[in-house]
């Protein structure tokens, strides 16, 4: 079309892309933002019109729609300025209530290939403009572009309504700027020196925060909600005894509460860097922000200074390394866990964000329980902490899944977290961590199972890593035992189909499902098992089948027909000349951006189950197919 601007997704664009497809269409308003005008006097519905067009003309982000071109992943397309989609909506008393239109404004989700990331609509009393609500899908703005797009739609409008002309500057960068950026030379350097630090940190964190707390029988999930003038005193405090910032002493409490909860060796989670500090593309109007991982060791019974400096220091590093590109960070996820062999769940989060402009008007604590958190939980996350920064309070609101921590437990680190900064404002001893869950109120939590040990710096527990063994199709029995920080399993076996690649591959796609489970460093296929088979050393002595890591085996080819259409599924929309289905979606080849169409094809054929991230994972992609069900609509 002519006018049309194209470039792939931007780097930031693709965290949201990626969560968009991963929720079901009916969740996917989740990613929604939105801001409201009240409009002065003199307003019509024919100049605040004006006032949004002259706004979506002057940014291409608001215009831009998200389409899929061939092999090379989606593209954003920029159309040329038009119209925008602006309703109007007239309540009346007793009829249509204005929050009932502002909750479906907000709720109505963005089909980004078929219409643009941005609405207005504009409420009405008597035909008079009473409210104007926009909103934007994340994918095109994030905090700061909202701010952006409230100070220019003010100025426009005023402008209109004065009937003088507008003195915004000009816009000197758009989304499709930024991605030919992020092609070139320069930027890709910078992207490679990421990777290389979030592979190093890959190497060292958990596989699991919660693995004394997991409860994989309990399901649902808690939101609640704290505000406290207190704990904003607090943080401002410690923050000027710290020389640091009140945002950093907040993630440092944050860690100390975890690390209290979890009794881990360290707290890994990841945050958000908005990518706007010293980049060429600083003022840009569209989503930059995306999410890093932080590890912060807590395994010497720290005090919280020293847990403010590491926090300080581990944070500085995720951020000085933030700006990559975020598919390829999930890529990198997979292939750790591919690589040590077990399931690497990078699934908490915390998030810092500033309204200083704002208050509260709260003088008290005061805790509140939100609605479940039925659509954040099907992201996969096991919790979020935001801490929102208001002019007189903090409030820190914490969702999580119940697997991972109870009702009273949200409550406990809600107010843990507030005494625990007010006590520290107002003591000059440091607390040391070990006192910190009597602070919160924590119980002990719960020891792991007898035979429970550390390798790669995780609890792996080989009885339950024998159990899914003997569960393979042709096993009789199995046995797993750890020496010298290495695991070795056994299994009896007269199938021919039972391998060392067979039983890897088996357990890289059970791992996500199991606690404590990785994949042993080497499999000793028996025939036959010894008089003792709970002795490690009774089994060197009965003579081996066949011995290996597993990591290399014959191709997989597909068998059966969902195999068939994910194998042609993901060979056409990657490009590949073949696809070997014992190797994971990224081992095969796959890139991230292009799962959606994967599972598109999959849908059309009938077939469901499997989300973005399953096939985004260390799963071999026959176990992925054998998830597959037919859709029942």
């Amino acid at each position: 079309m002519p006018g049309e601007r194209s470039a792939s997704l931007c780097w930031g664009q693709r965290y949201v892309w990626l969560n968009h497809h991963h929720l079901p269409p009916g969740s996917r308003h989740e990613l929604n933002l939105s801001l409201s005008y009240d409009p002065p006097p003199g307003s019509t519905v024919e100049n605040l019109r004006t006032a949004v067009e002259a706004l979506v003309r002057r940014h291409e982000a608001l215009r831009t729609t998200l389409h899929w071109d061939g092999t090379d992943g989606p593209v954003q397309r920029v159309s040329p300025p038009m119209s925008v989609p602006l309703t109007v909506r007239e309540v009346r008393h007793g009829s249509v209530r204005p929050a009932d239109v502002i909750n479906e404004q907000v709720t109505t989700r963005f089909r980004l290939d078929e219409e643009f990331p941005f609405r207005a609509c504009i409420i009405t009393s008597d035909s008079v403009p009473r409210l104007l609500v926009a909103t934007g899908n994340h994918v095109a703005v994030d905090d700061w572009s909202l701010e952006t797009i409230k100070r220019e739609f003010w100025e426009l409008h005023t402008a209109v309504l004065a009937g003088r002309p507008v003195t915004l500057p000009p816009v000197r960068q758009h989304p499709v700027d930024l991605a030919r950026y992020e092609a070139s030379t320069p930027a890709r350097r910078t992207h490679e020196r990421a990777m290389a630090h979030w592979s190093a940190a890959l190497e060292r964190i958990p596989a699991d925060l919660f693995s004394r707390r997991r409860r994989p029988d309990v399901a649902g999930a808690y939101s609640a909600s704290l505000s406290s003038p207190a704990a904003f005193a607090a943080a401002k405090k410690l923050a000027a005894r710290y020389h640091t910032w009140p945002s950093l002493i907040c993630t440092a409490a944050y860690v100390t509460l975890m690390a209290a909860y979890t009794a881990g060796d360290s707290v890994s989670f990841t945050t958000y860097a908005g990518n706007r500090d010293s980049r060429q593309h600083s003022d840009l109007l569209t989503c930059l922000f995306q999410p890093v991982i932080v590890d912060v060791p807590c395994d010497d019974d720290p005090t919280f200074d020293v847990l403010v400096q590491r926090t300080t220091e581990r944070a500085g590093q995720a951020l000085a390394n933030s700006y990559s590109s975020y598919d390829e960070v999930v890529a990198l996820v997979a292939r750790h866990s591919t690589e040590r062999g077990l399931a690497l769940r990078v699934t908490n989060a915390f998030n810092y964000i500033r309204h200083s402009a704002t208050s509260r008007g709260g003088t008290r604590t005061l805790l509140t329980w939100n609605a479940e958190p039925v659509t954040w939980s099907q992201l996969e996350n096991d919790s979020y902490l935001r801490v929102h920064e208001w002019q007189d309070c903090l409030m820190t609101t914490l969702s999580v899944r119940a697997p991972v921590m109870d009702r009273e437990d949200v409550a406990r680190f809600l107010h843990g977290l507030e005494r625990l900064l007010v006590e520290q404002a107002e003591s000059d001893a440091p607390i040391r961590l070990a006192e910190v869950a009597t602070l919160a109120g924590f119980d002990t939590p719960p020891a792991h199972p007898p035979g429970t040990v550390t390798l790669d710096h995780t609890p792996v527990h080989p009885p339950t890593v024998a159990d899914c063994l003997a569960r393979f199709p042709g096993v009789r029995t199995a046995r797993a035992f750890a020496h010298d920080n290495e695991l070795t399993a056994y299994v009896v076996a007269d199938d021919a189909e039972v391998t060392p690649a067979a039983l890897r591959g088996y357990l890289l796609g059970r791992m996500y499902d199991l606690d404590r489970v990785r994949c042993p460093d080497r499999f000793v296929v028996c025939r036959r098992a010894p008089a003792d088979p709970e002795n490690a050393g009774a089994w060197t002595a009965v003579d081996a089948a066949l011995s290996g890591d597993g990591r290399d085996g014959p191709v997989r080819r597909p068998r059966h027909e969902i195999e068939h259409l994910l194998y042609e599924s993901v060979r056409a929309v990657n490009g590949l000349p073949e696809v070997d289905l014992s190797q994971s979606y990224i081992g095969a080849g796959g890139r991230v951006l292009n799962i959606p169409r994967v599972l598109e094809l999959l849908g059309q054929s009938g077939w469901v189950g499997p989300t973005v991230y399953d096939l985004a994972s260390a799963r071999p992609l026959a176990a992925v197919a054998a998830a597959f069900v037919p859709n029942p609509e």
